[in-house]
């Protein structure tokens, strides 16, 4: 594409970049994304909702093997580190679904201003139309 239309290979790089970096942010506050003339991605809540459950078994699991005193120091170790990704993923995911972050105890702190609407794209949609102009 560079060699093709006289540009540097960096420029290039630094757009396709910046566009992909933008989808993940769009995706991440909007439950719908379009490339135009590629197609349109939705946020599956069914799935997030199996994906969250996975997860907290996962957890349930990953804590059996860390209080269990027969497990050895770098088992002990590698759990933990998968223990702290599936967390991670965890609050991300319920952050999506449920506009808070909740930890694992149970204590949600809201991440969505109250006056939002769930299940309302019209923010997302009214940039998008910003975007067009």
């Amino acid at each position: 594409m560079a060699v093709k239309n006289g540009m540097q290979e960096s420029l290039i790089e630094t757009v396709v970049n910046h566009q992909f970096e933008s989808a993940y942010v769009a995706l991440d506050q909007c439950n719908s994304l379009e490339f135009s003339g590629f197609g349109k991605f939705f946020f599956n809540r069914k799935k997030a909702e199996k994906k969250m459950e996975k997860f907290r078994s996962q957890l349930t699991e990953f804590e059996r093997i860390i209080d269990d005193p027969l497990t050895t120091e770098l088992r002990r170790r590698n759990v933990e580190m998968k223990r702290q990704s599936v967390i991670k993923n965890f609050e991300h995911l319920n952050k999506k679904l449920n506009g808070s972050i909740q930890d694992l105890r149970g204590v949600a702190q809201s991440v969505i201003p109250t006056e939002a609407v769930e299940g309302n794209d019209s923010s997302c949609e009214s940039r998008e139309d910003e975007d067009l102009q």
